[in-house]
């Protein structure tokens, strides 16, 4: 049989269903196999575009918006994506698919929703290092039915970008009618391949990718990044990028008979089951489809023989509620037709390429092509295959893998297999192979081919044995666990030219894409040393499926029916700071293996063995092992390859996975034709996928999830909240005099001082990462590459992901200056350590004078090096050369001349007599000469052949010794140089050198003095706050949290006293510019204030927390921070100088909210941080700790007992942001944009609500959210906690065991103390 004989419900199945109906009209295997659709697609516009890119020429925008490109020399991207609704789209080799009718139950067959009106979103174009600045207008309706369908937000499905701010950020809502402009900077080293965009709001994200919200975003280098294009040209070569949609489609009515195999309704009911798609013809030729109705997306299948009863096709079914009732009584279920777990095929659903249903792509023999499939759906699985049909055959194609999801480094593979199928391409991943067709004739590129079609040579995962029953032993396509998706032809491919023998050498990769291969390679191997010698964090997620675990009767229109069906370690991810998974909280600078297993099973009609694709953001990884297999031993898997997708397949028999199909054989009940009936399975074993993940660059907090996304939107997601290394946290009190005591947080049992005024000054402190310093800072010239692989934290963010601290005086000096200090936390890290990173730069010659009898030259170079790191400006030294080498260069060879300080090593002849010629020695020291480094050279100078020969030299200092704070350093010096050797000119070599290191070792500081403390090397800056407020009494606060989201944490200073009101003010951590002014208790009575920063609504930009001071009404305030930054774009009508428009605009809550009720008077302090439990396992009832930060409170100087503990912590369960659009006068109410209810304003049930408590058993003055380790092993970092400071001055650290329950009566958990010296 032909390819075009095949039906996708299977012979089986068309011939019991297909009687009364032409069989031809079922859907096929082949679309249209009589039609060629001519191939479109944006990417061939953008190649047209940039065909002449060699000249400088680029196109930034094709035809009709269809692309927008920074690819090249431009580096930022501007598109806006307007989100709107459609009633009709047309497919390209189907027709015209129109919306039905808006008063039934379904919600997915109402219409489409589109970015700029296209069935694809405009391809964007960008290479690594561009900015794409996205300006979303969401112009959606607002759907009073389901809240969040009308909401958007936008998701880059694979960057490794900041989630923060206006990022890749997807905790925000962007509602109807209004406007948002993403800003997402991508990294100059990420990797290259394809990715994707579409919205991801929680609940959302489901409905609105399958009515059409997608779009493709590829990075590809260019000549900024390689100068190898023309290896395999993105512009010039065949590539092709295939967007991958599923429809599905309405069939026709299907009338009641007694006699037939699916609708025997005693009611006489019609329903659209088990029949063809249905169409017409409209008045201008145009074959018409309209979107189907089917309860589960609009997908259409049979539950199969064995529960499917076809007196009850229907819920609507004569007698089908007393039926289900009474198996539902006897613990069984009938399904109707579309419900359940599966029998056949999903029959009623087209997969759409770019828009177009099997168009036909046009190659030559002999021509490498590169074909990606990125899969847009929101739940299909696919196993692509490339099949030829020549005679009347079917044989298939090999071809090579080179990509699993956006990393193409595949490709620099030493040994890519030649194979004959992908691996499943689970919903959101992508697979990109290249191949060379040697025989002209039509292939086709076959999703989920059977055994039906190709017999042995089908794919084994697509053909897993079931039971043996009437319809066959096998799946007719890939069963997931809830549907089997059947085979389709995805693409036909036109092979024109003369056949040839065998297949050209293939493309040589880039080398941008092989520095991408080694890096990861050595990555992995580092790392699986690291496990096995106990130094990897490992952590461990049960996902499981279990439909009578929901909390509420189900509907298929709306996810948040399915709550508590679809967990992650027993808890599902709500729309409510309680209703969460717990917290993941990596830091950065560390690798992690992560243990995913899928627990979900097919034992009755409530638990099926569903699969569930893990995807995360953000945060790439590489998959390691599935099912117990090693990845290298996995046919078609790329090992050692950055994904953002991996398969959890369901619980399966174990022994049956293999390296073709790893997934193995699907466990469930079983049919046992000996008793007639269904028994349990034996040998069922959970699938487990491992993988290793690497935390750099960008802290914030962002999700993993199941990518089938009404699981996703149903709650089986996790927030991931990356945190700083508790190596580069400091844990300190908010308050001290004269010195503060710092402690990093891996090391909290070690302190260290910190004088920022003069002894007797009293001054409040924050942590927390405000700014880089100008350690490995981005203006090195050549070794930046190197400088950033040297800060295991990262680099590619805009900080240095180290924490800075921050000071304030308490009182103003007597000309009424209250000074704010910023201190790099880099540098006082390296003063506290005593390990000190070094960087030099500078520009000169280096004289040349031969040694006689030896092939050496003695090279003394000296300079001055600025920029430079703690003061060592002055860089000399004495040095050799091999000028034999030199010389070569100008003979018009290669040279590589060694360079040693000591000349014994590199001298020839090698008895040549030294007795006359000293060991040459370099110094690196400070102007006055009292800090000095001692190293020596080893070296090779490789010089190009030129006129003058061009020197590229990579050097390593092994350090000697020193002075000063050097004294007794050890470690290396690393050193980049390039420039030009010409002996014959008096200079003899002119050269640019940097030199680094992160591993020299001095003096350990234990106290950092004023004068120290103030250097140009520790002091990042100062700002002169509250200009005009001034009061004797008055007293000042501080606090700092990327308000703003830009990456930098911002600076809140905040003042206040018995005579003055109290005023905050905030400044930019980027450029210590003054932000906003915040009025907080303008209704209540002058005090001095207490503020903290936190993340308190979850959506990645730091709100402000601020509680009274003595003799107030005992309030605490909270201002929003994303509305904080809403008021600073220029489009807003509220000047954030007026601080009390602004407290008011920015309210997260109205009404009072007293902690202590409403007779207390005392002074509260707050905090905010991650102090709940993290409990690996679900521990039923226990509070835990979720994405959204604790809200803490402390009565200052009470005391505590468990009646009337003095820490308590709060949930803010308000949510949402308004828009400054009318102001009234009076109380300066804000409406939203559009005046919908559905826009959340501050009101009185946004009010925090308790979560925990503590009883501290002492009186304390303050409290402050930290993070530390309890020892040096991975599971005892990162610990959450305070760290309070008793009315003795005593430091203490506060922290909650994450096993431990709260009493259920007052909320208090016991808690363990750490007393701090």
């Amino acid at each position: 049989m032909a390819l075009r004989d095949f039906s996708v419900v299977g012979d089986y199945y068309l011939n019991l269903w297909g009687r009364g109906y032409d069989k031809n009209d079922y859907l096929k295997v082949l679309p249209h196999p009589d039609t060629r659709v001519e191939y479109k697609s944006s990417w061939l516009e953008w190649q047209e575009g940039q065909k002449d890119y060699k000249d400088g020429v680029y196109t930034e925008v094709g035809p009709d918006g269809s692309y927008y490109s920074s690819w090249g020399p431009d580096d930022t991207l501007e598109v806006t994506l307007t989100l709107s609704e459609a009633n009709e789209i047309f497919i390209d080799g189907l027709g015209k698919v129109v919306a039905g009718s808006t008063e039934n139950h379904s919600v997915y067959d109402d219409g489409f929703q589109l970015y700029n009106k296209s069935i694809q979103g405009p391809l964007l174009v960008a290479d690594p290092g561009d900015t794409l600045k996205i300006k979303i207008v969401n112009d959606l309706e607002v759907n009073e039915t389901y809240k969040y369908f009308g909401s958007t937000n936008l998701h880059t499905h694979g960057l490794h970008v900041s989630p923060l701010g206006k990022g890749d950020n997807v905790l925000i809502s962007i509602d109807p009618g209004e406007t948002w402009e993403t800003e997402i900077k991508i990294p100059d080293d990420h990797f290259v391949g394809p990715d994707w965009y579409h919205p991801h709001l929680h609940g959302a994200t489901n409905v609105q990718i399958a009515k059409g919200l997608v779009g493709m975003l590829l990075l590809q280098p260019s000549v900024e990044e390689t100068s190898q294009l023309d290896f395999f040209s993105p512009v010039h070569d065949p590539v092709h990028w295939f967007g991958i949609q599923t429809w599905g489609l309405n069939q026709r009515e299907r009338p009641a008979s007694p006699n037939d195999p699916l609708n025997q309704d005693q009611g006489g009911g019609n329903y659209r089951i088990g029949t063809p798609i249905e169409s017409y013809t409209d008045r201008f030729g145009n074959e018409v489809f309209t979107v189907s109705n089917a309860d589960y997306i609009g997908y259409n299948y049979y539950p199969g023989e064995l529960t499917y009863n076809p007196l009850y096709p229907s819920v609507e079914a004569e007698g089908y509620t007393e039926a289900n009732n009474a198996a539902l009584a006897m613990g069984g279920f009938i399904p109707p037709y579309g419900l359940g777990a599966n029998g056949g095929v999903v029959e009623n659903v087209i997969h759409t390429v770019n828009g177009q249903y099997n168009p036909t792509v046009p190659a030559e023999v002999g021509e490498w092509n590169l074909f990606g499939f990125l899969n847009q759906t929101v739940n299909t699985h696919q196993v692509i295959q490339l099949v030829r049909e020549h005679k009347g055959n079917l044989s298939l194609e090999e071809f090579q893998v080179v990509a699993v999801d956006g990393d193409v480094a595949g490709a620099a593979s030493q040994v890519l297999e030649f194979v004959t199928e992908t691996p499943v391409m689970a919903p959101g991943g992508r697979m990109t192979i290249q191949h060379n067709f040697t025989k002209p004739g039509d292939y086709y590129f076959l999703a989920n081919a059977t055994k039906e079609i190709l017999g042995d040579d089908a794919p084994a995962v697509a053909n897993t044995n079931k039971v043996p029953l009437p319809s066959g032993d096998t799946y007719n396509g890939i069963n997931d666990g809830h549907l089997i998706w059947g085979a389709q032809v995805l693409a036909t491919v036109d092979v024109s030219g003369d056949a040839i023998d065998e297949k050209p050498a293939g493309p040589i990769p880039w080398d941008y894409i092989i520095n991408e291969a080694v890096k990861i390679d050595s990555w992995i191997s580092e790392s699986k040393e690291k496990l096995a010698s106990g130094e990897l964090k490992q952590r461990s997620f049960v996902w499981d499926a279990n439909i009578s675990n929901a909390e509420q009767p189900i509907n298929d229109s709306d996810p948040s029916t399915f709550e508590g069906v679809y967990t992650i370690n027993g808890r599902f991810f709500g729309h409510s700071p309680e209703e969460q998974t717990v917290l993941a909280m990596p830091m950065l600078g560390t690798t992690e293996e992560w243990s995913i297993v899928n627990t979900s099973i097919g034992i009755g009609p409530f638990a099926w063995g569903e699969w569930h694709p893990f995807h995360i953001h953000q945060n790439d990884f590489v998959v390691t092992h599935l099912n117990g297999l090693p990845v290298e031993e996995i046919t078609s898997y790329p090992a050692n390859q950055l994904a953002d997708t991996v398969l959890l397949g369901g619980q399966y028999l174990d022994g049956t996975q293999t390296p073709d199909n790893p997934y193995g054989q699907a466990a469930s009940l079983v049919f046992d034709p000996a008793v007639g009936g269904l028994r349990p399975i034996e040998g069922a074993t959970p699938f487990e996928a491992k993988i290793m993940m690497e935390f750099v660059d960008y802290p914030g907090a962002y999700v993993n999830h199941c990518h089938i996304l009404f699981h996703e939107d149903a709650g089986m997601m996790q927030a991931v909240k990356v945190i700083l290394n508790t190596d580069s946290n400091y844990v300190a009190v908010d308050g001290a005099k004269g010195n503060v005591a710092l402690r990093l947080g891996s090391t909290p049992d070690l302190g260290f001082d910190l004088a920022p005024y003069g002894k007797k000054t009293k001054f409040n402190v924050a942590v927390g990462d405000v700014n880089h310093g100008k350690f490995f800072d981005t203006g090195s010239v050549y070794g930046f590459e190197y400088l950033k692989d040297a800060n295991p934290n990262g680099r590619n963010g805009v900080s240095d992901n180290i924490a800075d601290i921050v000071t304030i005086r308490e009182k103003a000096t007597k000309a009424g200056d209250y000074t704010i200090k910023i201190f790099d936390g880099d540098a006082v890290k390296q003063l506290s350590t005593g390990n000190y990173k070094l960087l030099t730069e500078n520009a000169g010659g280096s004289p040349s004078v031969p040694v006689e009898g030896t092939n050496l030259s003695q090279l003394t170079p000296k300079a001055a090096a600025l920029p430079a790191t703690w003061g060592l400006t002055e860089y000399e030294g004495v040095t050799y050369i091999d000028t034999d080498e030199v010389n070569k260069a100008f003979t018009g060879q290669q040279a590589a001349a060694p360079i040693n300080t000591d000349p014994s090593e590199i001298v020839k002849p090698e008895d040549a007599d030294l007795s006359g010629v000293s060991k040459g020695q370099f110094v690196f020291s400070s102007a006055d000469g009292k800090d000095k480094i001692f190293a020596d050279e080893q070296a090779v100078s490789n010089i190009n052949v030129n006129q003058f020969p061009q020197v590229s030299v990579d050097i390593t200092y092994p350090v000697t010794g020193g002075t000063g704070r050097f004294k007794g350093a050890s470690g290396e010096i690393v050193g980049y140089e390039r420039g030009n050797f010409d002996p014959s000119s008096p200079a003899g070599y002119v050269g640019h050198l940097e030199n680094f290191s992160s591993l020299v070792t001095g003096r350990k500081e234990e106290k950092i003095t004023r004068k120290l403390a103030n250097s140009s090397d520790v002091l990042l800056g100062k700002i002169k706050p509250f200009a005009g407020h001034h009061s004797e009494n008055c007293k000042t606060s501080i606090a700092v949290g990327d308000i703003d989201g830009d990456g930098h944490a911002d600076i809140i200073a905040g003042i206040g006293g018995p005579d003055m009101m109290p005023m905050v003010e905030i400044y930019s951590g980027a450029d210590y510019s003054m932000m906003a002014k915040i009025m907080p208790f303008h209704h209540s009575k002058p005090t001095a204030i207490n503020i903290a920063a936190g993340d308190v609504n979850s959506d990645n930009f730091v709100d402000i927390i601020i509680g009274q001071g003595n003799g107030g009404d005992g309030l605490v305030e909270a201002f929003d921070g994303r509305k904080i930054f809403e008021a600073q774009q220029a489009d807003q009508v509220i000047d954030p100088m007026d601080g009390m428009a602004m407290g008011t605009s920015t309210a997260m809550y109205k009404g009072k909210f007293q902690p202590y009720g409403e007779d207390y008077t005392g002074a509260i302090d707050v905090a905010s941080g991650y102090i709940l439990p993290r409990p690996d396992n679900n521990i039923p009832d226990q509070i835990i700790q979720t994405s959204y930060a604790n809200f803490t409170t402390l009565a200052v100087k009470q005391k505590s007992s468990e009646d009337n503990p003095s820490i308590k912590s709060f949930f803010y369960t308000g949510g949402g942001h308004v828009h400054a659009t009318t102001v009234s006068e009076g109380d300066m109410e804000m409406s939203s944009m559009d005046g919908s209810s559905h826009s959340h304003s501050s009101n009185s049930d946004d009010m925090p609500r308790l979560a925990a408590a503590l009883d501290p058993d002492q009186k304390l003055r303050s409290i402050t959210g930290t993070f530390f380790d309890l020892g040096s092993t991975p599971d005892e970092r990162g610990f959450g906690g305070l760290v309070a400071e008793t009315n003795q001055n005593s430091q203490k650290l506060f922290y909650i065991d994450p096993n431990s329950l709260q009493d259920s009566d007052t909320s208090i958990f016991d808690h363990e103390t750490i007393n701090l010296a």
